[in-house]
């Protein structure tokens, strides 16, 4: 992280994190894995983000 610091502080200041491309060490992690950091980093943004997991793994139906 030390290395891309101006990418994560990007990622970190953007309003929503979430949808947000992470910087490139962490660009192909899963959206379980994205979860695990924006609950370490941006809590505040991990509701949108636990919404696409659910239509990603179980179908918009459960979140109506």
């Amino acid at each position: 992280m030390e290395s891309e610091a101006l990418q994560w502080r990007k990622w970190y200041m953007d309003e929503k994190a979430e949808s947000v491309e992470l910087p490139r060490a962490f660009k192909d992690c899963s959206l379980f894995h994205r979860l695990l950091l924006l609950r370490a980093m941006r809590p505040d943004r991990l509701t949108g983000a636990l919404i696409q997991y659910v239509i990603e793994w179980l179908g918009v139906e459960y979140i109506e």
